[in-house]
């Protein structure tokens, strides 16, 4: 019960980070976060496009290291065939520095 309180307000603060990386490119219709599974999906409709892009990240980590979070994505799967190949090439098994607050929650 309480890991699905956390994973909701979790969803929420990620979300609102995610909205401002992303900027007038489009809008994070739907976000939402399995702590235990370690999964996050969501769904982005980009101006100018038709279609929304549904994705997921099958499985991510956090690292903390000198008061510093970073995520490490694992594997990622699209609506988008071509967002799969980038994300597998130029996402997938690294890492990126976050907020402390989104690491603290994820």
């Amino acid at each position: 019960m309480l890991t699905k309180i956390k994973d909701s307000a979790s969803s929420m603060v990620v979300k609102a980070f995610l909205q401002a990386k992303l900027g007038k490119a489009g809008e994070i219709q739907q976000l939402s976060i399995d702590s235990r599974q370690k999964k996050i999906c969501f769904v982005i409709i980009l101006f100018g496009e038709s279609d929304s892009l549904s994705t997921i990240v099958d499985s991510y980590s956090i690292q903390h290291e000198n008061k510093v979070s970073f995520i490490e994505i694992g594997k990622i799967s699209s609506s988008k065939m071509w967002i799969e190949i980038f994300c597998s090439t130029h996402v997938s098994g690294k890492r990126f520095e976050i907020p402390s607050v989104v690491g603290l929650l994820l």
